[in-house]
């Protein structure tokens, strides 16, 4: 019985760093879990944080939606609509009133064409005619500026010659030679 007793002994050993094996396990597992609780309550914290802040936001925006006076904006919106509405009606009253403008202003214009172009048909020959009696008389009278021109040429020319000759007949009466 001894070697009974040594074999239970044993399968109470190998019982043992059974059960240590497990408690190792367990308590790396509840290392573990201790790791990932406190990840999880951090990360619960910065939800929490967060959503405070986001509430307080969401609080204020909602205020300011409350503070919003959309039934007042849409009676606008509606007023607005008809007004365009009523506009919009008369505009085809507008544009026959347009319409009528520019027909009298065509007709208005095509008299003053008419007008216009009788005025030239008229005038046009008479004017012609004093503009070519005034170009007439430009040209006879530069015709005759010319001739005056010639005319007081030759007589400059004369004169300067017997300028030179009365200079000559000087020179020689001063030399002695006549």
């Amino acid at each position: 019985m001894p070697v009974d007793r040594v074999l239970e002994a044993e399968q109470a050993i190998q019982d043992i760093a059974t059960e240590l094996g497990r408690m190792k396990s367990a308590a790396d597992l509840i290392d573990s879990a201790q790791s990932k609780l406190e990840t999880i309550i951090y990360a619960s914290k910065v939800v929490i944080v967060k959503s405070g802040k986001f509430i307080k936001q969401g609080s204020q925006i909602l205020e300011r939606i409350g503070d919003y006076d959309i039934q007042g904006d849409l009676t606008k919106v509606i007023r607005t609509t008809q007004s365009i509405k009523e506009e919009v009606g008369n505009l085809p009253k507008e544009f026959g009133r347009i319409q009528e403008s520019i027909d009298k202003t065509n007709n208005d214009l095509k008299g003053v064409g008419d007008s216009v172009e009788n005025l030239v048909s008229e005038n046009l020959p008479k004017e012609f005619g004093r503009i070519q009696e005034y170009v007439d008389e430009v040209n006879k009278s530069l015709k005759d500026i010319k001739d005056k021109n010639r005319q007081t040429g030759k007589i400059v020319i004369g004169l300067i010659g017997g300028w030179y000759v009365i200079g000559f007949l000087i020179i020689l009466r001063i030399f002695h030679v006549i």
